[in-house]
């Protein structure tokens, strides 16, 4: 095989779906399994499709006239064999068309049917109805005007028998080939707009895959310095509570009611006391006070009284008047406490 590529013209044949490569060497057949039958779909009419010694293929214009000078091989068809005493015998005769066949009728009324296979069969069609066919000894055939009546003569079905509409549908697929050629052009703009798209993209991956290397640099640094605010926070919110805290001075008057079981009678005793709190983030609860005074008076019926005794309270002085005689005398045993309503609270932040 030559160093320089083979030349074919080619054609497709829509009843069988092939392919045929014509060249002035050889004729290839390209069918649906081979690997270059789609490509081949894709190309123009008159291109020439070009095939080198490694196998390459490719397409180009016909700069050689090659569809002129190299004449594709047409399929020799074989003869139908009629016999002539059937369809080919002398004499005169009208025609009509049944069942997608022509039927020749002489005078006599014998029939020759003619089907589609019939070399004359096209020619018939061009025949027009009323023609009276004459066939020669020679098989030669022609057509004539019915000038002896013959029609009469044979009586057919029909007084008179009418060509029939066997116009083979024209088709045009000029319209559909300039459609599919403009979807081609539409395609490979789309194909070169997705090439530049991705030309791009790539572009752009690269400067985020630098990007992306650059953060993850900092990522590091950047956790560190969290880790430096977050203690720099902790320690200025810790400092910035205990500036928030502060000192209060609270003034209470209240009056317990308790029941003497000595005499056997209800009893009420005003109290007046002072306080002075731990360090608070906010002003201090009435609750506070009334649960140091219970538990004051409560210790002071066990004989557990004492006025420095805060009972884990946030408490850091208390004074008052009716206090101090909680802490001795065992009349108080006989003492029990039912309420304690205050009556007014003072409360002034110190601090």
């Amino acid at each position: 095989m030559s160093k320089e590529a083979t030349a074919y013209i080619f054609s497709f044949d829509s009843k069988s779906g092939v392919f045929t490569l014509t060249s002035s060497k050889d004729q290839l057949t390209i069918d649906s399994k081979h690997k270059k039958y789609e490509w081949l779909k894709g190309q123009e009419s008159g291109r020439v499709i070009k095939i080198s010694a490694t196998g390459r293929w490719n397409s180009s214009r016909d700069y050689d006239n090659l569809y002129q000078s190299i004449k594709p091989k047409k399929k020799v068809l074989k003869k139908s064999k009629t016999s002539k005493t059937n369809t080919d015998k002398a004499g005169e005769y009208c025609f009509s068309f049944r069942e997608n066949e022509f039927v020749l009728t002489d005078q006599n009324g014998r029939e020759i049917k003619i089907t589609s296979k019939h070399k004359k069969f096209e020619w018939l069609e061009s025949q027009d109805s009323g023609r009276v066919i004459k066939i020669s000894e020679k098989g030669r055939w022609n057509s004539s005007k019915d000038y002896d009546g013959l029609y009469q003569i044979v009586k057919s079905s029909h007084k008179k028998q009418t060509k029939p509409k066997t116009q083979k549908p024209k088709t045009d697929s000029s319209g559909e080939i300039k459609k599919l050629k403009e979807e081609i052009k539409n395609l490979q703009s789309t194909i070169h707009n997705l090439r530049d798209e991705l030309k791009r993209l790539g572009s752009n991956y690269n400067e985020l895959k630098k990007e992306n290397a650059q953060l993850k640099d900092k990522i590091p640094l950047l956790e560190n310095r969290i880790i430096q605010l977050k203690k720099k926070a902790s320690t200025t919110k810790t400092t910035s509570n205990q500036n928030k805290k502060s000192l209060y001075k609270v003034k209470i008057t209240a009056v317990y009611t308790y029941y003497d079981s000595i005499r056997e009678v209800q009893k009420s005793k005003p109290l007046k006391v002072k306080f002075i709190t731990d360090w608070l983030d906010k002003k201090p609860p009435q609750s506070l006070f009334k649960s140091y005074l219970k538990l004051a008076l409560n210790a002071s019926i066990r004989e557990e009284f004492n006025e420095e005794q805060y009972f884990n309270l946030p408490l850091r002085l208390v004074q008052g008047q009716g206090l101090s005689e909680l802490s001795y005398g065992s009349y108080y045993k006989k003492k029990k406490i039912s309420d304690i309503t205050f009556t007014s609270m003072e409360v002034w932040r110190t601090k």
